[in-house]
């Protein structure tokens, strides 16, 4: 009803005070009944339908309550238009002041980590802060990379410097001893000094079986931490068939792995003639199933020293040196008539056994 009234206020229609019995649902009047006495008790006859809503038309609600009403609209106009505009100011305000001074308006610090450094200086440029780089060691990031930046990618940047630290690989540590350790004995010891066990061969070496002969660092080089060392393990010596008879030797290096490509006879003056003289192995260092020479002495190189009395001195010196035997001449003669001068005396019986390089004397005296 007051909803009502104040569209009636603003039609600018009349309105009059209507007493109406007091009762649980509203009556709808019609214009003959609003033309009564307002002020007379009227009765209503009839059965009235009390079961919807009805509504009055054109009655007088009075001419002090339509004051009242408008007074109250007014002032609650005021008031939602000066919250309206109190906000509205407000939040003016806290955007401009959010995308200036606030977060809003701060650029984040990207993301550097394994570019290089004039990629970081390049990418920070629209920052205009102060860049300072600062090498630091890494295990993970490549020399010359950025490692990271302070403050952190993603951080708002409020101006000043930035730090790039960038990768100056892994710092060069020196490995620790190992040589004449066990395989178990040497990884312990590399894991406590920072390195990673690497590959590890076995090899024939001096050192006992099954320990450690060399390494990577052994000699007291600097390496880079965190690396992978392989290790070298003994599988003992070679065996040692020198001055053994071939038969003998060829059990024993077959017995240790080693696999014989060749068995070789050479002359030898010190290893008599079946006596192996050594071992030649085709790669270094040997491991099992690697390929072997076996050297055999044939003994020394022999030849039998011919006559040569009665030859030239030209013709016996040729001879001679031909056999792989030293000549010596001892003679009067000019080496113009060694073609013609004949030789008297050798210093060698005919028919003599020599070893190649001995030396023989001619005479023409």
């Amino acid at each position: 009803m007051v909803q009502r009234a104040r569209a009636d206020l603003k039609a600018g229609r009349k309105t009059t005070t209507l007493r109406v019995p007091e009762v649980d649902r509203t009556v709808r009047l019609t214009d003959q009944d609003l033309k009564q006495d307002p002020n007379q008790t009227q009765v209503i006859d009839g059965q009235v339908d009390f079961a919807q809503t009805q509504s009055f038309d054109n009655w007088d609600l009075g001419t002090e309550e339509p004051s009242r009403l408008e007074n109250l609209g007014k002032r609650k106009v005021g008031a939602k238009f000066f919250i309206a505009s109190f906000l509205a100011v407000l939040l003016g305000s806290g955007a401009g002041w959010f995308f200036s001074s606030g977060p809003g308006g701060l650029a984040a610090i990207p993301n550097l980590v394994s570019r290089t450094v004039d990629q970081a200086q390049l990418s920070l440029a629209p920052l205009n802060a102060e860049i300072a780089i600062v090498e630091e060691n890494s295990l993970t990031v490549a020399k010359g990379l950025v490692i990271r930046t302070e403050p952190a990618a993603g951080s708002l940047f409020f101006g000043g410097a930035i730090k790039i630290y960038a990768s100056s690989g892994p710092r060069l540590i020196a490995a620790p001893t190992l040589n004449g350790k066990n395989l178990a004995e040497a990884t312990e010891a590399l894991l406590a000094a920072g390195f990673s066990l690497g590959e590890v061969q076995s090899f024939f070496d001096p050192a006992s079986v099954g320990r450690v002969f060399d390494h990577l660092g052994a000699d007291g080089t600097k390496i880079p931490e965190g690396s992978r060392i392989n290790l070298s393990l003994s599988l003992g010596p070679v065996p040692a068939v020198a001055g053994m008879t071939q038969a003998a030797a060829i059990v024993a290096i077959e017995t240790s792995g080693l696999v014989i490509k060749e068995i070789r006879e050479e002359f030898n003056d010190s290893v008599p003639a079946g006596q192996v003289i050594k071992l030649v192995p085709l790669v270094e260092p040997l491991t099992k199933s690697s390929e072997v020479t076996l050297l055999v002495s044939k003994g020394p190189n022999l030849v039998a020293v011919p006559n040569m009395i009665g030859q030239t001195v030209l013709a016996a010196k040729t001879a001679l040196e031909a056999l792989g035997l030293q000549v010596v001449v001892n003679t009067d003669q000019l080496t113009s008539r060694w073609g013609i001068v004949k030789v008297k005396k050798q210093s060698v019986a005919a028919n003599t056994q020599l070893r190649v390089g001995d030396s023989v004397t001619i005479s023409t005296k």
